[in-house]
């Protein structure tokens, strides 16, 4: 699943109008050169790699301490999984990709296979390919339902960057995807399909869960507020008042309500709802359709009418949810 960033939300575009912002009068000349430094282009050299054009943005996020613990455990959590550096899932983006966004993360998380699965009996192994699958993916996630196990993995996790963006702004896209990476747990909306449930209140439900888009924003906002203060303007939060000068959120109303705003059109498109309908519907076909085909013969060869009445009452709760 891919999460986007348009970067007007942020308002890094303000500085370069100098009408909201105020600078120090006793501005140093290191405080002149790192904004200059900032504004200039990423990457800075276009024959650069992903990975080489990342090294700008590191000194930004080991200075600012939010953003480098950020890092930190991004790293371990990625060593975990045998990537040795954030910088290798650093990719830029395509061009006319996803909508002109400045940045997005995409990770996915699929079904591969299920099984049957009982109390007091023996689980059969996941075959040759499914193991196959399982040792290649990032991670694997076994998700248990009544009767039955579904198997699924997740590709690797892209933080995607637009070239072109000044090193400033590819700083904030940075931050603001590293979050979605970080709390997001990439497995929650498959399993939420297979057990067949729904946010009444999807739009502030994408949102406001973790490593949604208000977590997302508040951290990088706070990054880049901090930043702005080392540029040597006085006022950071000017454009953000309900953050204050270090890049803390003071009041959540306005940035919650600029984001429903801003996010309203996509989540409650008629075209977005039926397609997650849809999706829905059809993970809750393919589960009902394991339990008939498979489950229910395998029964059969049991002595069990217990199990037999237990399976019916599932078949018939697992129907409701079409």
């Amino acid at each position: 699943m891919k999460f986007f960033l348009f970067l007007f939300l942020l308002g890094t575009s303000s500085l370069a109008t100098g009408q909201e912002y105020s600078w120090d009068p006793n501005l140093t000349q290191h405080q002149r050169q790192f904004a200059n430094d900032l504004s200039k282009p990423w990457p800075e050299i276009s024959t650069a790699t992903p990975a080489q054009a990342f090294e700008s943005l590191r000194p930004l996020i080991l200075d600012d301490g939010p953003s480098k613990q950020l890092l930190e455990t991004a790293t371990q959590t990625l060593n975990a999984h045998g990537i040795k550096d954030v910088s290798e899932i650093i990719k830029y983006c395509k061009d006319g990709d996803q909508f002109g966004a400045s940045g997005y993360f995409d990770q996915s998380g699929d079904t591969i296979a299920a099984r049957i699965s009982i109390p007091g009996v023996p689980v059969q192994a996941w075959s040759a390919a499914d193991q196959a699958k399982m040792k290649s993916a990032y991670s694997v996630k076994i998700m248990k339902f009544p009767f039955m196990e579904i198997l699924a993995v997740s590709t690797s996790p892209e933080i995607c960057i637009k070239k072109g963006e000044t090193i400033r702004a590819a700083y904030d896209v940075f931050v603001h995807e590293l979050v979605h990476f970080l709390f997001r747990d990439i497995f929650s909306d498959v399993e939420s399909k297979f057990a067949g449930k729904f946010e009444k209140d999807i739009l502030e439900f994408e949102i406001m869960r973790p490593g949604g888009e208000f977590q997302a924003f508040v951290t990088a906002i706070g990054a880049e507020i901090r930043l702005l203060k080392k540029m040597g303007i006085t006022n950071p939060n000017a454009t953000r008042p309900n953050f204050s000068n270090e890049g803390e959120i003071l009041d959540p109303a306005p940035l919650k309500s600029e984001l429903i705003s801003s996010y309203k059109p996509y989540y409650e498109n008629p075209e977005t709802q039926l397609q997650q309908e849809e999706d829905r519907k059809s993970a809750v076909a393919w589960r009902l359709e394991f339990l008939k085909n498979f489950v229910a013969p395998y029964l059969n060869t049991l002595n069990n009418p217990k199990l037999k009445t237990e399976l019916q009452i599932e078949i018939k709760k697992v129907e409701a949810l079409l």
